[in-house]
């Protein structure tokens, strides 16, 4: 269940809106949820199952303040989903990340450029179909930091997602193809 702290704003009623669309898709689903609701932004919490593995999602958003030394600055929006899998049996490693200098600090991986200044490393070399998946993955869901680690996997979308079924289809093909 969302508590919702109700304001007199715009920010309130877009994140009301959102929250209420995917409410609405967990119900649904009859997926258990829990989280809140204001005019600075939202936590959704849910599991959603995976390819046979249960998916801990959270839907993410957050203003943040900037000083203004001499000229007054705008709060930050910041709008994330996270997914986080354990349990996976797979001795590989994968990030995905958009730091050049983690991209070239680990030496004896495989790294490949993606689109927009990211970058793939991993410790296996990936077929041209895989890297195409991630890269389309990616490319779909603005990807930051996935993350394949000792059988676990997790990773962070930017911006608000509302399609779930998609969302899931697409994380469990990735799942297969990394496990």
């Amino acid at each position: 269940m969302l508590t919702y702290q109700s304001a007199n704003s715009p920010f309130y009623k877009a994140h009301e809106n959102y929250c209420k669309i995917i409410e609405a898709e967990l119900i649904a689903k009859n997926k258990a949820y829990e989280g809140f609701c204001n005019s600075y932004g939202y936590d959704i919490f849910t599991k959603l199952e995976a390819n046979g593995f249960t998916l801990n999602v959270n839907f993410h958003k957050h203003q943040t303040t900037r000083n203004g030394v001499l000229i007054p600055l705008n709060a930050n929006s910041i709008s994330d989903l996270y997914l986080n899998l354990d349990g996976l049996n797979s001795a590989n490693q994968v990030m995905i990340t958009n730091s050049r200098f983690k991209a070239w600090l680990l030496f004896g991986q495989k790294k490949h450029d993606l689109q927009n200044g990211f970058y793939l490393r991993c410790k296996m070399a990936l077929s041209e179909k895989v890297l195409t998946q991630l890269s389309s993955f990616h490319q779909k869901y603005t990807c930051w930091n996935l993350k394949l680690k000792n059988g676990k996997l997790s990773c962070r979308l930017s911006g608000g997602v509302t399609d779930l079924d998609s969302l899931t289809n697409d994380f469990s093909s990735l799942v297969k193809i990394l496990a």
